[in-house]
């Protein structure tokens, strides 16, 4: 496997066990953290799905159901997340096959990252340091700027400038400055 599969996965043990130099707190995260677990079943998929075409599709299919059974979530194998996502509750997670997730975000639980079809067709893209809380739901080829947070029960489908604080049903800006 490659260098990079292994940096991402010590990556994701290092945000979501919040590891010291604690050799028993890193084997705890590895053993029963469900979110570092999610995350490696995803980079296993990903890494099958991307690197050994139709057999590696249909071994990344097998472990991505295998991660929906345990946890409910679904991290499409084709989506791109970068290491060091932090998914405090790892429950009821969506992630569409085109979203983008740089790393340093935390996603947490009931967040869907989907597909918009007509105009803005896409999906969205989530820039490092955002955070998205429970029940949102984003949808489109949109950006979330950095740094940015995405107030719980949220319904996401424009832009988000970078430092912004949104919530609603649709989200609009809440920040006062």
């Amino acid at each position: 496997m490659s260098c990079q599969l292994w940096c991402e996965l010590i990556e994701d043990i290092r945000v979501n066990g919040k590891c010291e130099v604690n050799v028993f707190r890193f084997i705890k995260s590895c053993l029963f953290s469900l979110s570092v677990q999610v995350l490696f079943l995803y980079r296993i998929s990903h890494f099958l799905d991307s690197r050994l075409g139709v057999v590696g599709s249909y071994f990344a299919f097998v472990i991505s159901w295998f991660s929906q059974v345990i946890s409910g979530c679904h991290l499409n194998p084709k989506a791109r997340i970068a290491g060091g996502v932090y998914l405090p509750h790892a429950t009821g997670i969506v992630i569409g096959e085109g979203s983008i997730v740089e790393g340093n975000v935390s996603i947490f639980q009931h967040v869907t990252l989907g597909l918009k079809e007509g105009a803005n067709a896409g999906y969205p893209t989530l820039k490092s340091g955002c955070k998205v809380y429970g029940g949102t739901v984003i949808i489109g080829a949109i950006t979330v700027g950095r740094n940015s947070i995405i107030g719980a029960n949220s319904f996401v489908c424009s832009h988000v400038s970078e430092d912004s604080v949104v919530a609603g049903v649709p989200a609009s800006d809440i920040k006062s400055s």
